[in-house]
């Protein structure tokens, strides 16, 4: 799979930690100019994207299977339901008949 990225720069990204990718990815959203008139609001925008990403690892990880995925996350069923609706709509929400 290409990433675009030198056998160097994975080599780093390999030996870096999660705080230290995390770091890098909010200093890179930081210096990103806002529009004039919108208004930033970095911190909803940034756990918004790590969410997002997490969400989604965890439910392919777990074969959408939302209790296994609650639980390894360590938290309710409920706010795992509630989270996905948030970001996926009703993509891993099974309707029962």
């Amino acid at each position: 799979m290409e990433t675009g990225l030198s056998e160097q720069e994975i080599t780093l990204l390999d030996n870096q930690s999660l705080a230290e990718r995390v770091s890098q990815a909010v200093q890179t959203e930081l210096s990103k100019e806002a529009a004039p008139d919108a208004e930033r609001l970095v911190y909803d925008a940034i756990i918004e994207q790590v969410e997002l990403a997490l969400f989604k690892t965890v439910m392919l990880q777990n074969r959408n299977n939302q209790s296994k995925a609650a639980k390894q996350l360590g938290i309710s069923r409920g706010t795992m339901r509630t989270k996905l609706k948030k970001y996926f709509g009703d993509t891993y929400i099974s309707i029962r008949d």
